[in-house]
């Protein structure tokens, strides 16, 4: 959800390239939870073990949708954004991103803005994804980060050298069942990379012209997805 100051020249190209890394990690969203096992906490092994096989089958599940040449365009954007939709932490993504100013803002303001921001979010991710062809997805590594588990990958797109390395926060619910909550990339968190712009926009100008532009930006994505 980058969004640059009236007052501030963009950074055209490293706003595109952080913009692409971050949307290119939702490659690991969840197609599946695992929600009946039993009500007790899980203890650190086995939470790097469920987090290691939940991003092992669900990224390459996504990656396999990716990569079907033949499947159109928008019904790939379609797949995606019914999985964006119901598997990633949306809500404790975008609260995290507005930081302080979530408490400044009233009710119908808080509701406007996870609405518009949560259907941005959705809607680009699968506009973005959907132009991607991965020839190879490994899941490398897990750790425990506190409470969550830090998952280590390494996707590489297809007719290309180059391979990318990421990092994938899973939390746990209450049930147990897992849920991704941030992206790194070479140490960058994208939680932290869009709270830092978006936190720029609402201290120079406010929350009522923050939500004017973020619905601006909203209409503008909807028109590009119901493209063919």
């Amino acid at each position: 959800m980058t969004m640059t100051s009236a007052n501030t020249k963009p950074n055209t190209k490293r706003g595109f390239v952080l913009a692409s890394i971050a949307l290119v990690s939702l490659l690991l969203l969840p197609l599946a939870s695992t929600r009946g096992e039993a009500a007790a906490a899980l203890n650190e092994a086995q939470k790097t073990e469920r987090a290691l096989q939940f991003i092992t089958r669900n990224g390459t599940a996504m990656a396999a949708i990716m990569a079907n040449d033949s499947m159109p365009k928008r019904e790939k954007r379609l797949k995606l954004k019914a999985i964006v939709e119901e598997h990633f932490d949306l809500t404790t993504m975008m609260r995290a991103i507005v930081g302080p100013y979530w408490r400044k803002m009233n009710e119908p303001q808080r509701e406007r803005y996870q609405k518009a921001s949560m259907q941005w979010v959705v809607l680009y991710s699968a506009n973005i994804l959907s132009t991607f062809n991965l020839s190879k997805f490994d899941v490398l590594s897990a750790r425990l980060l506190g409470k969550d588990v830090l998952v280590e990958t390494q996707t590489q797109a297809a007719r290309s050298s180059d391979s990318l390395t990421m990092h994938w926060r899973v939390r746990f619910r209450s049930d147990d069942s897992p849920a991704l909550i941030d992206m790194h990339f070479r140490g960058l968190s994208m939680i932290g990379a869009q709270r830092s712009e978006v936190t720029a926009v609402l201290t120079e100008q406010g929350i009522p012209i923050f939500l004017d532009r973020l619905d601006e930006r909203l209409e503008k994505i909807k028109r590009e997805f119901d493209k063919n």
